[in-house]
């Protein structure tokens, strides 16, 4: 069962039953479940696993999406791939290759989303909300994996992070942080590149929460008064 909602010549919103509710969870576990797991000395399996799970959930979100599923599940395989070969390896370090993979499988993944989003029309439900949140996070995963890209091309690249020591949390950390623009300072770029990713990461993510608020308003104005 899907939610769609014919819009004329716009794409539908094709949702499976949980499947943004399903894509929120795993993100939220990415994003809180590492630091507690390593503390258990699962550090070597942790983020590998955990992005498994993202990539699992994203794909069913997505699975009614057509030729975008395919790619999503193509470069989500290659990603789960990726970071257990790097596991395997013993390194704790995100590679370059699954820092490429990554970003690119995370960037489609939220412009899917958000072009359902920004295309829906109807009432403003959970189902929504759980995709515009997902979307957020995304963003945010999306961003470490490009800091961890750039710290593979250049480990001078931040201040706070060493090359040996350097995890995907260390990455997704900085990455939130810059997004929320809390800016605690523990973490610094320190090349002109790294710093440009970071004033691109911090844009971003106030553009998309002034649209999607704008959205999501006149969203709800639209439905007019329940009768």
């Amino acid at each position: 069962m899907t939610n769609d909602q014919p819009t004329g010549s716009r794409r539908k919103f094709r949702t499976p039953v949980h499947g943004y509710s399903a894509l929120l969870l795993s993100l939220l576990a990415l994003w809180l479940l590492a630091p507690l797991l390593r503390t258990f000395d699962f550090e070597e399996i942790s983020d590998a696993f955990l992005i498994t799970v993202t990539v699992v959930a994203a794909s069913y979100a997505m699975r009614d999406q057509g030729k975008s599923f395919f790619l999503i599940v193509g470069l989500g395989v290659l990603l789960a791939i990726a970071m257990w070969i790097d596991v395997g390896r013993g390194e704790l370090e995100v590679g370059t290759f699954s820092s490429i993979v990554g970003l690119l499988f995370y960037g489609v993944v939220a412009y899917e989303l958000l072009v359902d989003i920004l295309s829906k029309e109807g009432r403003v439900d959970m189902n929504l909300i759980n995709g515009a949140i997902s979307v957020y996070l995304l963003i945010g995963v999306c961003f470490a994996h490009f800091y961890a890209l750039a710290f593979n091309l250049d480990p001078g690249s931040f201040r706070g992070i060493e090359e040996g020591v350097a995890t995907g949390t260390s990455f997704v950390y900085f990455s939130f942080v810059t997004l929320t623009t809390l800016g605690y300072g523990d973490i610094t770029p320190l090349t002109r590149w790294g710093g440009s990713i970071a004033i691109l990461e911090a844009v971003v993510g106030q553009l998309y929460l002034t649209v999607l608020v704008a959205r999501l308003v006149g969203m709800h104005i639209s439905q007019g008064t329940p009768q």
